[in-house]
């Protein structure tokens, strides 16, 4: 177990550029709020995986209640505050953490039958950082679950912002070995209460795709406009490429037959009305995240992944079938790449099991 009152002090690593945009929309820093932020919904998401209880900040989070203590608000909140409850823990960025540039243009050389306004992407990845979790209470700030969020985060997930377009993978250095066998049974000891329905790691899907024997320059056969890769830098030396726009494409696409616009925009995210009740929503988020690709060791990875529940919906089906079939999955993506007979693509399902999830996690 880690002692409860000491500092979480890490690196990490930015492996594609790393988003925690201001209120201008811009990055010119890496910023504790946004990083607060994203780790609070992957520590969400892992509570309603474990059977433990998180409200759901988007429609409001707790308010604390003197009269039942705890009993008032979910464990999330116990952690990370709300109304009335001081968060138990401090995160700082205390060494490093540049911006990654002026956001370029990206768009695909062929984007269909109707125009579309392309991407926009930043430039160049983030630079490392040193970051710290400095609990500030004696009790309550939960150490063995936080060091467990960043294993997910890094493994299976990505860090901060704008992560369905392809930001925020990560690798920490000096994580403390935590595991999920006592951490759900400390929770569950503690009051707490009951969540709302939100993302969980049970409606977790995805895949980590590896491009194995890719030469320099195999980026410019890449079907997107010419000239837009320029404002990237692009070389030999180069530890990630901007490739989440043509997988994205390709995934919206495979849901055009299969499942209707409300459902497609449901799942993939618009920018447009996508049927919801309310008139007022005119934007969806993406729930399918694809990151750019980055270098790992001697090959070339991305991860492509989806909190979708597993019900009857085609849509849900479609998208879930889409990334445990590893073999398809790895040809499609070598079409929308245009790799040819080039690299060898191989695509790994993550587990299908949360106990076995949080297994991996435990063996680093």
């Amino acid at each position: 177990m880690i002692p409860a009152n000491l500092p979480i002090d890490v690196q990490c690593r930015p492996l594609t550029p790393l988003w925690t945009g201001n209120a201008d929309k811009r990055c010119d820093q890496i910023r504790e709020t946004g990083l607060c932020g994203s780790l609070r919904w992957w520590y969400e998401a892992m509570l309603r995986g474990s059977g433990l209880n998180a409200c759901d900040p988007s429609r409001g989070t707790c308010v604390y209640e003197v009269n039942k203590g705890l009993a008032s608000i979910c464990h999330a909140c116990q952690l990370f505050g709300c109304t009335g409850y001081s968060r138990r823990v401090r995160i700082e960025v205390v060494e490093g953490g540049s911006g990654p540039g002026e956001l370029k243009e990206l768009r695909l050389s062929n984007p269909g039958n109707q125009p579309h306004r392309g991407w926009r992407i930043p430039p160049t990845c983030t630079s490392s950082f040193r970051l710290k979790i400095v609990p500030l209470f004696r009790t309550g700030a939960d150490t063995e679950g936080l060091a467990l969020t960043f294993r997910l985060i890094e493994k299976y997930g990505a860090f901060g912002a704008k992560t369905s377009h392809g930001q925020g993978v990560v690798r920490f250095q000096n994580l403390p070995i935590a595991t999920h066998k006592d951490w759900p049974e400390q929770l569950r000891q503690q009051v707490g209460k009951n969540g709302s329905e939100g993302p969980g790691l049970s409606d977790l899907v995805g895949a980590i795709v590896r491009l194995d024997g890719a030469g320099d320059g195999w980026w410019q056969s890449l079907p997107l406009r010419e000239g837009d890769l320029r404002g990237f830098n692009l070389s030999a030396q180069s530890s990630w490429l901007p490739t989440s726009p043509l997988i994205r494409a390709m995934l919206r696409a495979g849901l055009r037959q299969p499942v209707g616009i409300n459902d497609r925009h449901r799942i993939m995210g618009t920018i447009q009305g996508w049927g919801d009740p309310d008139p007022q929503k005119k934007t969806k988020g993406s729930d399918v995240h694809v990151t750019h690709a980055y270098r790992s060791g001697a090959v070339w990875e991305m991860r492509i992944f989806a909190f979708v529940p597993n019900s009857s919906n085609a849509g849900d089906v479609a998208i879930r079938t889409a990334l445990a079939n590893a073999d398809n999955l790895a040809l499609r993506i070598r079409i929308a790449l245009n790799l040819g007979s080039g690299p060898s693509v191989t695509a790994e399902p993550y587990p299908a099991s949360v106990r076995a999830l949080l297994d991996t996690l435990e063996r680093g």
